[in-house]
């Protein structure tokens, strides 16, 4: 009897520090995926250009961010996977955009406070550059007071607007 009670508390610990290896292989394989997916996304990013151009042709619109007079701007990316669009209003006040948003293969999501959620193509994503790519349908009422000649373009599903930002 006390033969089996020893066998039966040495599988006891046995199984429960398994469990607890497997709880912690799973948690430091978690935030090694999550760093994986963050590499190179967080930080601060700063608006360069905007191109809109239709799916086969050359730019409609290729304009400098700089040329925008919208110098001060500027897209931080958080850890927890939140974020804030800085931007200064007319009259010179800063104006703070919070969103949350989301990595996945070659998709960055922003969800914006408003529901919206803005799915945009991953082109290219390094240390010092951020490429995205989304359809102007999706974008068109927030760019527009930017670029008023995009009111010109008719079939706006068959366009897509290209950002790119730097470090």
């Amino acid at each position: 009897m006390r033969n089996l009670l020893a066998s039966f508390t040495i599988l006891t610990l046995l199984f429960s520090s398994c469990a607890n290896d497997e709880a912690n292989t799973q948690e430091r394989a978690q935030n090694e995926w999550t760093n994986f997916i963050q590499k190179h996304l967080l930080g601060e990013w700063k608006p360069q250009s905007i191109t809109v151009r239709p799916l086969l042709g050359h730019a409609f619109v290729l304009k400098e961010y700089s040329s925008l007079g919208n110098d001060a701007d500027v897209v931080r990316l958080h850890k927890d996977y939140t974020g804030v669009f800085q931007s200064l209003d007319a009259l010179g006040q800063v104006k703070n955009i919070p969103f949350t948003w989301y990595h996945k293969l070659d998709e960055l999501g922003i969800q914006l406070q408003d529901d919206r959620v803005l799915k945009t193509i991953l082109l290219n994503k390094s240390s010092t550059e951020l490429e995205l790519s989304i359809n102007l349908a999706h974008v068109e009422a927030d760019l527009i007071p930017l670029i008023p000649e995009l009111k010109q373009i008719k079939d706006k599903e068959h366009y897509v607007v290209y950002f790119y930002f730097v470090k």
